[in-house]
């Protein structure tokens, strides 16, 4: 079986101005800011690399995010998910439990 759990790196880089902007892998948008984040050998906004759980900006919460069933998501839901949560066993996606009723 292979493993889908994984740990990357998040990276803050200063965009020099003589050079082409890069394109948001969030937003598909070009990144005009003074920094970026490079993550997943992607380059993202600040505002765009987000955990797919609760919504954080992950680059002001640490500098490491996690990966499980494709969703990018802080250490906080990484380890609550790994704990209480089920995946589907033919796609492995996260299957969620709703709150309320």
């Amino acid at each position: 079986m292979q493993k889908r759990e994984k740990s990357f790196g998040i990276q803050m880089l200063s965009v020099q101005p003589d050079t082409k902007p890069k394109g948001c892998a969030g937003c598909n948008r070009k990144i005009k800011d003074r920094y970026l984040l490079k993550a997943l050998d992607k380059y993202w906004h600040e505002d765009c690399l987000k955990c797919a759980c609760c919504d954080c900006r992950l680059g002001e919460v640490g500098s490491t995010l996690y990966t499980k069933a494709n969703l990018i998501l802080c250490r906080r839901d990484y380890l609550r998910k790994g704990k209480s949560e089920a995946n589907c066993g033919p796609c492995d996606s996260f299957i969620f439990k709703v709150q309320g009723d």
